[in-house]
């Protein structure tokens, strides 16, 4: 009985019913968030392209910019046609570009709400240009659709989390399978490039094929970088488990919460953001883009955050001011966040590939369209098997090269 059971026990066919059976169960889902996520790798420029009457002005000769508050005045004003309410919690900020001729940004998403809105000023005249519905924005739903499928926040991103998650094991299991039954015949004149390139002259069933088993191997490396960092926000032992490797064995601490103190008499105004602003103007030179974060709640403090400019984000560095005084609370230093934060700061210029430039943004497109096309060919192999002889080494129909 034992040598019976021990001789029909077959690894490749276990390999090759969990790879199946986990591609159907999440291939609907990772079809979805790698196709968004392949157009969002190019957010900005997608942006610029149809935005660029209201993200662009033209600078007046020898005029300078308006001030900050009075940039949020006018934002507000827009924002506040476009909401009937600001719940508490809501969060509003400004975004301000170092290029001369970039519209002010001013944001606001209201709390418990899947929508927000970006009202685009002219940062020299007040003008409002544009009042962005994010929502129902192409980039906003697009955005929507790789994190929460257009569902309830909580449970589109369940389910995208756990999609992701069975796609981990879903690759790990393809490259098991993308070798040889022996993988010493990978030394055979030809047998490496026969795995890495597609014949396209084969029949249906084998064609479709070498898509799946051909993308997939160039996409994996990339594939699985991007699975795992986007785990990270779906599941909080990820994050901890990253920070615990990034430190040897170290857990992250709770973050910082900087309070403003409250005065015996309201002192602040539009003065206070301004002359924050000043100071972080001055302590963050060479910045591309300033985000000045404001307060909600009479005890909240008033940020302002600098990103640079090499395009990417994990760089930003942050001070917190008090809403009232404009006195500095607090900081925030690239210098002085330790492996396991800094490795949290990177995780999404990971996630977008920015971390390498626009190499990294065309490998992280390529690898998501790749990946797209994985759920449709893996069906189509599912879907004909009944039709094609089984072969040695491969999957039912394809016979081997």
């Amino acid at each position: 009985m034992v040598t019976r059971l021990g001789s029909s026990f077959r690894p490749r066919r276990l390999l090759w019913a969990v790879h199946r059976w986990l591609g159907l169960a999440s291939g609907a889902v990772v079809f979805v968030v790698a196709l968004t996520g392949a157009m969002y790798a190019f957010a900005p420029e997608i942006t610029d392209l149809y935005l660029s009457r209201h993200a662009r002005v033209s600078p007046p000769s020898g005029a300078r910019p308006l001030s900050a508050s009075a940039l949020v005045e006018r934002g507000e004003a827009a924002a506040a046609r476009a909401l009937a309410a600001h719940p508490s919690g809501t969060r509003r900020w400004l975004t301000l570009s170092a290029e001369p001729d970039r519209s002010a940004v001013y944001t606001v998403a209201p709390a418990g709400s899947s929508a927000w809105y970006e009202v685009y000023v002219d940062p020299y005249r007040g003008e409002v240009l544009l009042v962005r519905d994010m929502q129902w924005d192409p980039l906003g739903v697009i955005l929507r659709a790789h994190q929460t499928l257009l569902l309830p926040s909580a449970i589109g991103q369940r389910v995208i989390g756990v999609a992701v998650l069975v796609f981990v094991p879903l690759l790990v299991t393809g490259l098991a399978l993308w070798f040889p039954r022996r993988p010493g015949n990978l030394r055979r004149p030809g047998a490496l490039r026969q795995r890495l390139t597609i014949d396209l002259r084969g029949r249906f069933f084998r064609v479709t094929y070498d898509l799946h088993r051909v993308l997939g191997a160039y996409a994996l490396v990339v594939a699985l970088i991007l699975a795992l960092s986007g785990l990270v926000w779906s599941f909080a032992w990820m994050d901890r488990a990253m920070y615990w490797i990034a430190t040897g064995g170290g857990m992250p601490g709770a973050p910082t919460e900087w309070r403003s103190g409250i005065p015996s008499r309201a002192v602040g105004g539009p003065a206070v953001l301004d002359r924050a602003l000043d100071v972080a103007t001055h302590a963050f030179p060479g910045f591309a883009r300033l985000d000045v974060a404001l307060p909600d709640g009479p005890s909240d403090a008033l940020a302002v955050c600098a990103t640079p400019a090499d395009g990417t984000s994990y760089r930003t560095e942050c001070l917190w001011f008090d809403r009232y005084t404009a006195g500095q609370i607090g900081a925030e230093r690239y210098r002085d966040k330790n492996a396991g934060e800094r490795l949290r700061a990177m995780n999404y210029d990971i996630h977008v590939g920015r971390i390498a430039g626009l190499p990294g943004r065309v490998a992280a497109c390529a690898a998501s369209l790749a990946v797209a096309t994985l759920p449709i060919t893996g069906a189509l192999l599912w879907w004909n098997r009944p039709r094609a002889p089984r072969a040695a080494g491969g999957p039912p129909g394809a016979r081997p090269r």
